[in-house]
C-alpha cells in the first residue's frame, strides 16, 4: 500500500475507533474537560505570556 493510500478498513477513523486514551479517561471518569482546564491554567501560570504579547519575544 502507498503511504498516501487509505487503510483498506476505516477503523482508523475517530468516529469509528476513539483513541485509547479517550477511552480509558470514559471507563475511569476522568472528566477530561475539567482536566484540560487544569492543565492550561497550570501552563499559563508557567509560560505567561510577554506584557508586549506573543510577537514581542525575541
Amino acid at each position: 500500500m502507498d503511504s498516501l493510500e487509505e487503510p483498506e478498513n476505516n477503523l482508523w477513523r475517530l468516529d469509528l475507533n476513539p483513541p485509547y486514551l479517550l477511552q480509558l479517561a470514559d471507563h475511569t471518569g476522568v472528566d477530561l474537560r475539567d482536566a484540560v482546564e487544569r492543565k492550561l491554567v497550570m501552563n499559563a501560570i508557567k509560560h505567561p505570556v510577554p506584557p508586549g504579547g506573543p510577537a514581542s519575544v525575541d
